[in-house]
């Protein structure tokens, strides 16, 4: 197994594992600096921002970024009247 987490990703996991509203938390872009995804119930997610937050940079001094967002639809097919980009073929 690669190991490409950090001290710091994995506390923050441990961290939102712990907070009421998450389903999972974890790792992900590790070789790049990585970060950490949770799936937090809609109605905790400022909360579980907050108190993961807060719990993080008092333990580690650092003030986190977190951003909230929404699931889309994943991929599909695009019809040619929806295209976002002009191909051009020879």
């Amino acid at each position: 197994m690669f190991e490409v987490s950090c001290a710091e990703l994995d506390l923050m996991v441990e961290l939102a594992s712990q907070r009421a509203g998450v389903y999972g938390a974890r790792m992900t872009g590790g070789g790049f600096g990585g970060a950490i995804i949770n799936l937090v119930e809609t109605s905790s997610a400022e909360a579980f921002a907050e108190s993961v937050a807060s719990a993080y940079q008092k333990e580690t001094g650092i003030v986190p970024t977190n951003y909230i967002c929404a699931p889309a639809d994943g991929g599909g097919l695009l019809s040619k009247t929806k295209w976002p980009c002009r191909v051009s073929r020879p």
